[in-house]
């Protein structure tokens, strides 16, 4: 990215409502996962104009954003050298692959958790760009998006896996008592990263609420 560009939460969303608006998209059925279902609902709150329904499996919502003992990392990143200390742990093979372990239930294949690790660990501009990205992470912008979304028409499903210790899923009921077309479906035998631990019950559940 240009080193000005804004990657503040609300400023990703300008990018992908930017983008759907170059390729002149309508109806839209955006899928959001982890910090990805941050932007995704800021994004459906700010600029809903091509979106026709949002997808959500376990993500940051409300005050969950970043969740947990992750809450340290923006401030960390913030500092002089603080994305360095964050990204130093991920160049070992071995540890990287330990810390994504408690996302899935099923084993996360080692190439693909290489392949997360790779680009920001060898291009200092994506590493400037994850620092950005990782100091907007802040609870304001998903309690903001939640409550515009008090108001929105646009269908919600929640393909939710319950035991998430990350995302909890009081979460996804809460958002759901909020949004007006929302809609709880629990995916057992996930965690947090519920495409990979069950790709085609997610993928069946997306096409028929695509219908």
């Amino acid at each position: 990215m240009e080193p000005d560009a804004d990657l503040s939460p609300p400023g990703l969303a300008r990018l992908i409502a930017g983008f759907l608006d170059k390729l002149e998209l309508e109806d839209v059925t955006i899928v959001g996962n982890d910090s990805g279902g941050a932007i995704s609902q800021i994004l459906v709150a700010d600029h809903p104009q091509r979106i026709g329904r949002l997808v959500l499996t376990n993500c940051d919502t409300h005050e969950n954003f970043p969740p947990g003992i992750f809450k340290a990392m923006p401030p960390l990143a913030k500092l002089p050298g603080g994305m360095f200390v964050l990204s130093a742990p991920f160049r070992i093979p071995f540890v990287a692959r330990q810390a994504f372990a408690p996302f899935a239930r099923t084993k996360i294949p080692d190439d693909l958790v290489a392949s997360w690790m790779r680009p920001a660990t060898k291009d200092s501009g994506i590493m400037h760009d994850a620092k950005k990205v990782t100091a907007g992470m802040n609870k304001r912008h998903t309690l903001a998006a939640a409550e515009k979304l008090r108001s929105s028409q646009i269908p919600l499903r929640l393909l939710w896996a319950p035991g998430d210790k990350f995302f909890p899923i009081k979460y996804a009921k809460r958002l759901a008592s909020e949004v007006p077309n929302a809609e709880i479906v629990q995916i057992e035998n996930a965690k947090t990263f519920v495409p990979l631990d069950q790709p085609q019950r997610v993928a069946d559940e997306i096409t028929e609420f695509i219908g």
